[in-house]
């Protein structure tokens, strides 16, 4: 019982780890529309702001890249626990 108590932790831990990134993601993607929000009502566009603005689209690039990761491994899991199940119950 140990080992199905164990693959259901990693199961929650991937779970909570997309979760995670969900909710990093979303607040990053805010900080970039209000960045541009604030940017695009000075002409011309403040410097340090574009810099902030190319800095946070290359998190937020990084940050879906590592959702896209974890919700693969978060299915991998999942899909290997299924299988394990099936075994267990025949």
């Amino acid at each position: 019982m140990l080992a199905v108590h164990s693959a259901f932790s990693d199961r929650s831990s991937a779970l909570l780890t997309v979760q995670t990134l969900l909710s990093e993601l979303s607040s990053l993607q805010s900080r970039a529309e209000k960045l541009e929000a604030a940017s695009s009502k000075i002409f011309g566009g403040d410097k340090s702001r574009i810099r902030k603005l190319e800095e946070l689209q290359e998190t937020i690039r990084v940050t879906e890249d590592a959702k896209n990761i974890a919700i693969r491994e978060y299915e991998r899991i999942k899909e290997n626990n299924r299988s394990e199940l099936e075994r267990l119950d025949s």
